[in-house]
């Protein structure tokens, strides 16, 4: 049995370049998260949910194909994610090339748009709690911006991910200058080098 009492919704707004292939892919993958300590024995009938015991999960039912992203090229990646009353979008730019779907799922699924309350973005494994490995020497700048009608300066809550894949980086200080940005941000840096005394808890929101 399930009850919408006792999940939460949760969305992520992907782009999987996976090893291997040619293309990667921009989808939306769509998670009813138990609040109980029991989990579901069920998912929402007539859909394609899958039943992970600690929620249900499916991806939205159309996706946009697009060329392998290089890691040399990440600098010049903007993935945008839209949650609106019609349906929600997903977009990515890659230098001058924009790549996505406006609509590529109904909103009703999580209702996004009117209980969006926070975001999170990274380069992560690709699925099933794995690793995204950078080589020696890799530092990577990460900013994140949201518009939703708030103004004030965003928080950055310690130990809050909610993802299970992640990288082989660490939190180092971010720019002393970062970029004022149009809507409120957090920008963070990662470095493969260890020792590294920044956290998400002291990152400077804009």
């Amino acid at each position: 049995m399930w009850s919408l009492e006792d999940c939460v919704g949760w969305s992520q707004f992907v782009y999987e370049n996976p090893p291997g292939s040619g293309e990667g892919t921009l989808f939306i993958q769509d998670w009813l998260v138990a609040t109980n300590s029991s989990g579901f024995s069920s998912c929402p009938p007539g859909k394609g949910w899958e039943n992970l015991g600690i929620g249900c999960v499916q991806n939205s039912p159309f996706g946009v194909n697009l060329p392998n992203v290089d890691v040399t090229e990440l600098g010049n990646v903007i993935e945008t994610g839209d949650a609106d009353s019609s349906g929600d979008s997903i977009y990515m730019s890659v230098g001058t090339t924009e790549y996505g779907m406006k609509n590529v799922q109904g909103d009703g699924i999580t209702d996004l748009s009117q209980h969006w309350e926070g975001a999170e973005f990274n380069i992560l494994g690709d699925g099933g709690g794995d690793q995204a490995n950078f080589n020696s020497g890799s530092k990577i700048t990460v900013s994140i911006e949201a518009n939703d009608g708030v103004k004030k300066k965003p928080t950055c809550p310690a130990d809050s991910g909610t993802t299970a894949e992640t990288n082989n980086l660490f939190f180092v200080k971010a720019p002393a200058n970062a970029p004022k940005l149009q809507y409120p941000s957090i920008e963070f840096t990662m470095s493969w080098k260890t020792g590294g005394e920044a956290t998400c808890d002291t990152e400077r929101g804009t």
